[in-house]
């Protein structure tokens, strides 16, 4: 898989949902997702981390991640357990 020229995997996690929120809350909830979505993006094996308004639907905000591998994905679960 190319992601950009950036790397060459042969497997990946994805994890692909979505989340119903109030449409007058929506913008709000994903501009309070930015850190998560920073320090997931800073963390190993993470090759792509996104919480984005639904183009349609103004309930609906959909999540991405795009991780090397699952044991890379667990690890940074870990770490952000354990600084909560």
């Amino acid at each position: 898989m190319s992601l950009g020229g950036r790397h060459r995997l042969d497997t990946v996690l994805i994890i692909a949902g979505h989340l119903a929120v109030s449409p007058t809350e929506r913008d709000a909830y994903v501009e309070e997702c930015m850190a998560v979505v920073r320090a997931a993006k800073e963390a190993p094996g993470c090759l792509d981390y996104s919480v984005t308004a639904d183009t349609v639907d103004p309930s609906l905000v959909r999540i991405f991640e795009l991780w090397e591998s699952e044991e890379q994905l667990l690890g940074a679960l870990g770490r952000r357990s354990r600084s909560e």
